[in-house]
């Protein structure tokens, strides 16, 4: 019975293996243009701004601050060649306007809301965030507890 289990354990840890290296294939290991764009701004947010927002975006009041803060929650992730990089860039080419031609706050409240929505909010896309090792662990505590 033993044997059998590890059969079990070392192909569902394979597949998982084969999953997350695909993903990673397929994008989410670079950052995209529009990404890189949005970045680039977001820094020139925080180091040229200056002044208190009229309500606070994703818990920050000034606006350096909010910027520094989106900046580094749009930091964390590598959308290139993702569905969430296609929708970033819908959500921020609207109307052939620049970033710079958006209001300022609705463009942080526009980021905020698609990060929570397509980046936390995603069970999708925090799966191709788990990395081997967490497979490996959670194969493995099934293991021991299974035995």
């Amino acid at each position: 019975e033993r044997a059998s289990i590890e059969a079990v354990v070392e192909q569902r840890l394979e597949e998982a293996k084969e999953g997350l290296l695909g993903d990673i294939y397929r994008g989410g290991d670079e950052y995209s243009k529009e990404q890189e764009k949005i970045l680039s701004y977001l820094l020139h947010l925080k180091s040229n701004s200056s002044g208190k927002l009229s309500h606070p975006i994703d818990g920050h009041t000034s606006l350096p601050e909010a910027a520094a803060h989106l900046r580094s929650r749009l930091k964390d992730v590598k959308l290139q060649n993702t569905d969430e990089d296609r929708i970033l860039r819908e959500t921020f080419r609207k109307e052939n306007m620049g970033l710079g031609e958006w209001d300022v706050e609705e463009f942080l409240q526009e980021l905020t809301d698609f990060l929570d929505e397509n980046i936390e909010g995603s069970t999708e896309y925090q799966s191709k965030l788990a990395g081997t090792g967490d497979v490996d662990a959670r194969l493995l505590c099934w293991g021991v507890l299974g035995t």
